[in-house]
This record gives structure tokens, C-alpha cells and sequence, in this order.
């Protein structure tokens, strides 16, 4: 940096270009709003010559760095929404999946229950006509 404060070099721009993004990313992470950057008034307000030329320069870089990182993050974003959605038609994919099996083991308690029942009536109908038969049985003895 010169006496003034000014860039001579490229390496001082870029420490300037970080600093700024520092501060940038500061003020994005507290929730500020970004100012709208005017190169052509900063040039005009700005010594002339190279000065005005690297600030012109600075501020297009800093548009540039200021619309990847705000697409970066749209991008960012809906890949993420994109990532969540998979991830909820896996889950719901998943849960109907488990609901089919549910329903197949279901049905096939259901079906081995009726099977269950309908053996336990004719065993409890076999056990009744047996009982009628020692009814009949006894009946027969008692009167002879």
C-alpha cells in the first residue's frame, strides 16, 4: 500500500478483495442487507487514473464473488430441498413397502385365524355330537 492507503499491486488488491469478503460474509451472517455497489461512482469520487481503474476493477470482482456466492447458495438450497425430497420418497417408499408386508402378514393371520376358527367349531361341533351320542347312550341304559 502506498502512503495514501491506496493498492500498488495486485497482491495488495487481493488483500483488499479478502478483507472485503471477510466482511461481506460478516454482514451477511448478522442478516444485513448488501449495498448496492455503483463502480462508476466510486470511480468518479475516487482519485483518477490507475486508482480509479483497480477500484473500478475491485468492485466488478466483488459482483462477481457477491452473484456466485448468492447461486451458490440458490443452488445449494434447492439441491438440498431436491436431497430432502429423495429422501422423504425413500422413506415414504419404505414405509409402503412395510405397509404391503403388513397387510400380506395381516391377511395371512387373518386367513390362518379363520382356519383356527373353523377348526376349533367343527372339533367343538365333533365334541357336541359326541356328547349326544353319550346322551343317547345313557338314555338307553337307564331305561333298560
Amino acid at each position: 500500500m502506498n502512503p495514501q492507503g491506496l493498492p500498488n499491486s495486485a497482491d495488495d488488491v487481493s488483500d483488499l478483495m479478502q478483507i472485503l469478503f471477510a466482511k461481506l460474509e460478516e454482514r451477511k451472517a448478522a442478516g444485513d442487507e448488501l449495498p448496492k455497489i455503483n463502480p462508476v461512482a466510486l470511480a468518479r469520487n475516487s482519485n483518477r487514473g490507475a486508482t480509479a481503474q483497480k477500484i473500478s476493477k475491485m468492485t466488478a470482482q466483488l459482483d462477481k464473488f457477491i452473484n456466485r456466492v448468492w447461486h451458490q447458495r440458490i443452488y445449494d438450497m434447492l439441491f438440498n430441498r431436491e436431497k430432502k425430497r429423495r429422501i422423504i420418497r425413500r422413506t415414504v417408499d419404505c414405509l409402503c413397502e412395510l405397509a404391503a408386508e403388513n397387510s400380506t402378514l395381516i391377511e395371512a393371520l387373518a386367513g390362518a385365524v379363520e382356519t383356527q376358527q373353523r377348526e376349533c367349531a367343527d372339533a367343538l361341533a365333533k365334541q357336541k355330537r359326541q356328547i349326544e351320542e353319550l346322551r343317547t347312550e345313557l338314555e338307553k341304559c337307564r331305561r333298560a
